[in-house]
């Protein structure tokens, strides 16, 4: 995906979900991760990845994901794998890597979801609190 051309104040609404591009530093490490808006600090975006870590990034960070992507379902898997890590404290190496893989995908197979779906109640994260 080419990086977009600056974002106007309508496309930084809370919870558009965009990917993270150009990051330096500290932040490298979130290149390519999807990432929610949570608000506007001046010319700044603040913005939720999916360990629960908030950031704040240029929006010329942010990727537009394509209109074909079902983004409210997108949205929502950010959020699944947020809670995850809000409930567990460590996970086995094969589940952080799974996490983060999702969490660089705009389309997530139906086996991903199911193996998210099992992780969750591994976690005692039931359905309840993965449903938007």
């Amino acid at each position: 995906m080419s990086v977009n051309q600056l974002l106007t104040p309508d496309d930084c609404q809370v919870d558009n979900v965009y990917t993270l591009v150009n990051l330096e530093g500290n932040n490298k490490k979130y290149n390519s991760h999807l990432a929610a808006v949570k608000g506007l600090v001046g010319s700044a975006v603040t913005v939720d990845v999916y360990n629960n870590a908030t950031i704040t990034v240029r929006s010329e960070n942010l990727n537009k994901i394509p209109s074909s992507v079902d983004r409210p379902k997108l949205l929502q898997t950010l959020k699944r794998i947020g809670r995850l890590h809000e409930k567990a404290e460590s996970f086995e190496p094969a589940v952080t890597n799974f996490l983060k893989g999702i969490s660089k995908q705009i389309n997530v197979s139906p086996l991903e979801e199911d193996i998210l779906f099992c992780i969750e109640q591994h976690c005692g994260v039931f359905e309840s609190e993965s449903k938007l």
